[in-house]
């Protein structure tokens, strides 16, 4: 993983390399050509980098609590949970629970 300072150089030299991806991993040594576009993108619509790995979850907060409530008054049975809500899997479900606790 890259620091804030790495990805901002490799944007930085992108820009005014001209989007050269070669050029910037030849100088810097990092990174690839697939995340160089990536972190510009990024760059390009928020005018900033994110600060670390960003979380993200497919379910929201009220899918999670949907599913663990299922769970909990319907026999605490994993199987049946996911199958009759369609989500989770089962060790996202009981992640779910340990995230909640």
């Amino acid at each position: 993983m890259y620091s804030l300072e790495q990805r901002k150089k490799a944007v930085e030299l992108y820009i005014e390399y001209s989007s050269h991806e070669a050029r910037v991993i030849r100088e810097l040594g990092y990174p690839t050509f697939n995340t160089i576009p990536v972190w510009y993108d990024e760059y390009r619509t928020t005018e900033t980098l994110h600060e670390g790995k960003k979380n993200y979850s497919k379910y929201t907060t009220t899918q999670k609590l949907a599913a663990i409530e299922h769970y909990f008054s319907n026999g605490q049975c994993i199987s049946r949970t996911v199958e009759l809500l369609g989500y989770p899997s089962r060790p996202l479900l009981m992640f779910f629970n340990k995230e909640r606790t």
